[in-house]
């Protein structure tokens, strides 16, 4: 069974975005060697032969420990070579940091770059500015203007928020103008979308997606996440049987730069004493996720674990006569959790997301008929 982990290899960040999830709980540590060593050998070994490890660098930003980053990579590379595995690698970047050296030998050791860039600059500027308040965008551009990346070989991931969402459309044309075109689009759920809000992120989308159909029809091809995903599940007509799309603590684990496991990268800020944590991967034997079960089991000596032993469930009872549910991925359990305090169990503004996602991808479809 394919299996991901997820290193956060420090908490170092050179930006001071004010939505990023570990704004309130900034751990400057870095990982070890040791610590990440073990961590790649324990899930590897939940790995059969033939079958697939994903590693994803996280941070923090990655890169202010970039040579920590190639190092693990190396060493990850001969572990997986020598269990007869695949490695698929990638890293979150916010791009500051980014040198066409760097860039190059990312790709060289088969690390995939995954940039964080919410578009134009009044939009990246809204939210991701360095600590004294300076603009990233204008440390950014150069990466095109100077040809540093290849911009189609990158995902970008645009963090959707009430402040930068009138933005998107120029955004999303500003971003395929320079030669982007894989875009990944992220709610902040910590946001206020009250129904203004909500308003515009309906009208913002419509505009969206008529630019996407006509640069489609222009045999201009431009991934977005969602209307991929979407129109694929969509196209299944009703025989798509819901699988639960979230790998949480099950086929998928976060280690934080002290060796703490978690189901979620996303819970690694709050920290080892909490009830998120399930173990540590220098005290353990080995990791036990039981991924076939899909219980959340991994460690020893953290019985007092709010989620350890929990399995997740299948679809919501919230959502069984939902008209949504066959194209619906609601079942992020970091973001529920947030939202609800229940894994398994979205809120409403996830929904309003979800059928956003889902009615832009029907539109899209209607629109290149």
């Amino acid at each position: 069974m394919d299996y991901k982990l997820v290193l956060m290899i420090t908490g170092k960040c050179n930006l001071a975005c004010d939505y990023c999830y570990n704004r309130h709980h900034v751990d400057e540590n870095t990982m070890s060697m040791e610590i990440a060593c073990r961590a790649i050998r324990l899930a590897a070994e939940k790995v059969n032969a033939g079958e697939s490890l994903t590693l994803h660098f996280f941070g923090g930003e990655p890169l202010t420990a970039y040579e920590l980053m190639t190092d693990i990579q190396k060493e990850a590379t001969g572990i997986c070579r020598s269990r007869d595995i695949s490695l698929v690698s990638s890293c979150s970047t916010n791009g500051t940091l980014l040198t066409a050296e760097k860039y190059k030998n990312l790709e060289d050791l088969g690390i995939e770059t995954m940039l964080s860039l919410d578009g134009i600059k009044v939009a990246q500027d809204t939210h991701r500015r360095f600590p004294d308040g300076g603009s990233s965008y204008e440390v950014i551009k150069r990466l095109w203007e100077e040809k540093i990346i290849d911009a189609e070989k990158i995902l970008v991931n645009i963090v959707l928020t009430p402040k930068n969402i009138v933005e998107l459309t120029a955004s999303v044309s500003g971003l395929v103008e320079i030669g982007f075109r894989k875009l990944s689009f992220s709610p902040d759920y910590s946001a206020d979308w009250n129904e203004n809000a909500r308003q515009a992120a309906k009208e913002a989308f419509v505009e969206l997606i008529r630019r996407y159909s006509i640069w489609m029809r222009d045999e201009l091809p431009v991934y977005f996440s969602f209307v991929e995903e979407k129109i694929r599940r969509l196209l299944m007509n009703g025989r798509y049987e819901w699988v639960n799309p979230c790998s949480f603590g099950t086929r998928e684990i976060a280690v934080a730069p002290d060796g703490s496991i978690f189901p979620c990268e996303r819970f690694i800020c709050k920290g080892a004493k909490s009830g998120f944590c399930i173990g540590n991967i220098m005290i353990i034997s080995g990791i036990d996720l039981n991924a076939d079960s899909g219980r959340i089991d991994a460690g020893h000596g953290k019985e007092d674990s709010k989620i350890r032993g929990h399995k997740r469930c299948g679809l919501p009872n919230i959502c069984l006569n939902c008209n949504f549910r066959a194209a619906c991925t609601n079942a992020c359990g970091c973001v529920n959790f947030e939202r609800t305090g229940d894994i398994d169990c979205p809120d409403e503004l996830i929904c309003f997301f979800e059928r956003l996602f889902i009615e832009s991808a029907q539109l899209a479809m209607k629109m290149m008929s």
